[in-house]
């Protein structure tokens, strides 16, 4: 039912989707200070963005950023503010 949801707000709105893009966990994240500002998968796409959501179970890519992760709970808006 999530996955029907999901799927007809992704097409009502036009959201583009790439699936099966693997990052690159040792080059493809870019920072800039704490922030994320791009990502590039194993196939060399790189996708530039205000923001990033590691929705993995293990938090893929806040390690590739190397970037500290919280582990349950909301995050406060100045937690990762450097």
């Amino acid at each position: 039912m999530a996955d029907a949801v999901s799927e007809a707000f992704i097409e009502e709105y036009g959201i583009p989707v790439y699936r099966e893009g693997w990052l690159d966990r040792e080059n493809g994240v870019e920072r800039e200070r704490n922030r994320i500002v791009s990502i590039t998968t194993l196939s060399g796409r790189t996708d530039h963005g205000a923001m990033f959501l590691d929705a993995t179970y293990e938090g893929n890519l806040m390690a590739a950023a190397r970037m500290a992760k919280a582990t349950k709970g909301f995050i406060s808006p100045g937690e990762f503010e450097s």
